[in-house]
């Protein structure tokens, strides 16, 4: 499984080589990820997250099919349509950072 976690995370490292927004932090939950990223502000929130999906889902079909091929049989999609995004507001950058380390 841990193969499969640095998979998950290498496919992210892949999607922000080809894009232009910045992980600045990535921690894996069981059922989700947490990021804090760093985009312009001529992009919205869905584009970037649109790209890392796509990007990240094709890496990861790319090199872990034959794992993912036992659990989605029937369609090359890993990830689901919706997700949870926030802007920093009134919390410290460095708060952030620490409760993401803490995640997983």
């Amino acid at each position: 499984m841990e193969e499969v976690k640095s998979q998950v995370l290498a496919s992210f490292e892949y999607a922000e080589s080809k894009s232009d927004f910045k992980i600045l932090i990535m921690n894996l939950e069981d059922d989700h990820i947490h990021f804090l990223l760093k985009f312009k502000p001529s992009l919205s929130i869905t584009q970037v997250v649109s790209r890392m999906k796509q990007l990240s889902n094709w890496y990861l079909w790319e090199n872990c099919e034959s794992h993912f091929r036992k659990y989605f049989w029937k369609k090359n999609k890993i990830w689901t349509g919706g997700y949870f995004a926030s802007t920093i507001g009134e919390v410290s950058e460095g708060k952030i950072v620490e409760y993401i380390k803490n995640q997983g």
